[in-house]
């Protein structure tokens, strides 16, 4: 019926056309970075694999703490963690759950993807269907500069020209660099943080958002990406500041990616 292209054509557009939620993105990144939860996420990798299967079935406990204890009981949360029992993960809260195939479907995406966000998804899932329905709403996208038919912000930190660009951005602006060091960054994480902060203010963006209360509440004021908590009171200084640049941004996009074309 045309092949696996008709089939992934379909999904992109199915998911460009219907409601976009980063609540699984945001509730992981808050998980693994708010330092306020510094001290639980070392209880939690020292804790007994029983006693996070506990934590992750008090649905009392707030939901950053249940998704810690998540990530700690199968995987997710340090390198050197000695729980790894995604299963358990999947198997406590599909008994907890009406909802059978969001289980299965986070299930076989962690298998096939070993993303953390697998792990999470079922707890998102729950207050979100058994809340008051989603307000859609659309971010306020800036204006969409092209290069040899690729958009700037797809050239984010997740790309080398990208981190190219970031580096150049701090060599040539000082005041930022001041504000990093004034947080404490190291130079070396500084190109990291400025990806961040270009993330938040286009990269992130989605039209047709689903906005709901978990959603909001943690992405508010600001996605919890990891130089968000590392700039902290500096953080809304650095951000108006780099809007104040975005059109350096993408001067230095363009320079690298013509660059990059030429090179080909």
């Amino acid at each position: 019926m045309g092949g696996e292209w008709r089939v992934a054509s379909f999904l992109v557009k199915q998911i460009a056309e219907d409601l976009k939620c980063q609540a699984a993105c945001d509730l992981l990144m808050t998980a693994l970075n708010n330092p306020t939860d510094e001290l639980l996420r070392v209880d939690m990798l020292e804790a007994e694999c029983r006693d996070l299967v506990k934590a992750l079935a008090e649905v009392g406990n707030p939901i950053e703490h249940r998704a810690v204890a998540a990530l700690a009981l199968g995987g997710g949360l340090a390198e050197e963690q000695h729980c790894r029992f995604p299963d358990a993960i999947f198997g406590t809260l599909g008994l907890m759950s009406n909802d059978s195939h969001v289980i299965v479907t986070a299930h076989a995406g962690w298998k096939l993807t070993r993303n953390p966000m697998s792990l999470l998804l079922p707890l998102v899932w729950e207050p979100f269907i058994s809340g008051p329905d989603a307000i859609e709403t659309t971010d306020v996208m800036p204006p969409v500069q092209m290069v040899g038919g690729i958009p700037t912000y797809a050239v984010d930190q997740f790309t080398r020209i990208g981190g190219q660009v970031a580096r150049s951005f701090i060599d040539h602006h000082p005041v930022l660099r001041q504000f990093m060091k004034s947080a404490g960054i190291h130079p070396a994480k500084m190109a990291r943080v400025v990806g961040d902060l270009m993330f938040i203010l286009e990269g992130g963006l989605v039209k047709r958002r689903a906005g709901w209360e978990l959603a909001d509440k943690l992405s508010r004021p600001h996605r919890p990406l990891p130089g968000v908590f590392m700039l902290g009171e500096h953080l809304e200084s650095a951000m108006a500041y780099m809007t104040a640049h975005a059109a350096h941004i993408n001067d230095l996009r363009q320079t690298h990616l013509s660059s990059y074309h030429q090179d080909k």
